[in-house]
């Protein structure tokens, strides 16, 4: 997992699990670039890149990447807004 630098991750974080199964751990990296804000409870799939300055929303599950500077929320999530 690459983070960036100045992001904030809230609590309950979950990356890199197999979407079926969440006791199997995938190995495909997750980035998130700086200044990316993560919501409570978001999952994040493996090999996901998380944009600069994008808000990802509490409970939203990420299974594509999310551009710089958006709002993505939601199961599966989906960019809502263009922020910045």
């Amino acid at each position: 997992m690459e983070i960036g630098e100045g992001c904030f991750i809230n609590h309950g974080l979950t990356v890199n699990h197999d979407f079926e199964n969440t006791w199997i751990i995938k190995c495909k990296p997750v980035r998130i670039k700086k200044k990316a804000w993560i919501g409570a409870k978001a999952i994040i799939m493996p090999g996901v890149t998380i944009g600069e300055g994008a808000v990802i929303g509490s409970g939203a599950i990420v299974t594509k990447d999310v551009p710089d500077h958006t709002i993505a929320v939601g199961n599966p999530a989906r960019v809502i807004k263009k922020v910045g």
